[in-house]
């Protein structure tokens, strides 16, 4: 199957194909390539876990004292 213009990359045309590892899409222009998940592994497999997003710490307030050198 073909899908015209619909290349993340460089907006090309892919098509489907499947080979001895599992089904995946190619761009006919670039060469992006993305392996496709059937349905059957998409529920077999579990959820990842939510990234969780730590805030940095507030830097301590550090006195800093100038040299003066005359």
């Amino acid at each position: 199957m073909l899908f015209l213009k619909c290349c993340p990359r460089c907006k090309g045309d892919i098509y489907a194909d499947r080979d001895g590892y599992g089904h995946f899409v190619q761009c006919l222009q670039c060469g992006f390539s993305r392996d496709l998940v059937s349905s059957a592994e998409a529920t077999a497999a579990p959820a990842p876990e939510p990234l969780r997003v730590v805030p940095p710490a507030a830097p301590a307030a550090q006195e800093v004292e100038l040299d003066r050198a005359s």
